[in-house]
């Protein structure tokens, strides 16, 4: 794990165990896990934490500010944190410290792609087809004549 010099109390290792990721080539971005093993578990742990606080957080974001809704809000607000506090701690109890997590969350803050998943790369792929198809017709004709 290592620490830099911006966050020197941040340890930039994998985030499910903190071992220490290798970068096997140079191209693409550092990675994030030190395995496959432990991207899947984390990746799991994400899915399970985030049905976990889901309909609480998008309850109290539209409630937020609204005085008919206010007390609602705040019972979600609660129960959000609450939730969150008995996540933090099954982590604390699984060895996964408090500056694992927050220098998970700053790495996922920078990534360009924080909110996708591969059911989102695929529409977005299209979509993206689809616009550059619109932008320029004969190309698209053209690519749909060549045999592939």
């Amino acid at each position: 794990m290592v620490a830099t010099p911006e966050s020197p109390a941040r340890t930039y290792g994998c985030p499910w165990c903190g071992g220490n990721p290798e970068r096997k080539s140079a191209k693409g971005p550092p990675p994030l896990f030190c395995s496959p093993k432990c991207r899947t578990a984390m990746e799991g742990l994400k899915l399970a934490d985030g049905r976990a606080i889901i309909a609480f957080a998008k309850a109290w974001r539209i409630s937020r500010n609204n005085p008919r809704d206010s007390a609602l809000g705040a019972a979600c607000l609660t129960e959000m944190s609450s939730i969150l506090d008995q996540l933090n701690e099954r982590d604390r109890k699984a060895g996964r410290t408090s500056a694992m997590t927050l220098s998970y969350a700053e790495r996922l803050l920078k990534a360009p792609d924080k909110y996708r998943d591969r059911s989102d790369n695929v529409r977005w792929k299209r979509e993206r087809a689809a616009r550059e198809n619109a932008a320029n017709p004969q190309k698209a004709v053209a690519a749909a004549a060549s045999p592939d």
